[in-house]
C-alpha cells in the first residue's frame, strides 16, 4: 500500500476463495490497511475486491475536526 495512504478494503465477491496475508477474509469483514502496509492478496477463483484509498493527512484532518464530518468538501 502507498506510504502516505490509509486503505479500507472489503470483498465484494468471492470471499470464500480469497486470502489476505494467508488468512481467509470473512464475507462481511472490512479491513483497514495502515499506510505502507504490505499486502499479499490471493484468490483461488473469481473474486472482486474493493479498496478505498484515503491520504493519511486527509483522514487525520477529518478525525481531528468532528464538526467537518457533515460538510461536503471536494477530495483532491
Amino acid at each position: 500500500m502507498p506510504r502516505d495512504t490509509i486503505c479500507i478494503g472489503f470483498m465484494a465477491q468471492g470471499s470464500d476463495v480469497t486470502c489476505y496475508n494467508t488468512a481467509l477474509i470473512g464475507q462481511d469483514e472490512i479491513q483497514i490497511y495502515p499506510a505502507g502496509a504490505e499486502l499479499l492478496y490471493h484468490a483461488f477463483a473469481s473474486s472482486r475486491w474493493v479498496n478505498f484509498a484515503v491520504p493519511e493527512e486527509r483522514l487525520l484532518w477529518q478525525l481531528n475536526s468532528p464538526a467537518r464530518w457533515w460538510q461536503s468538501t471536494p477530495m483532491h
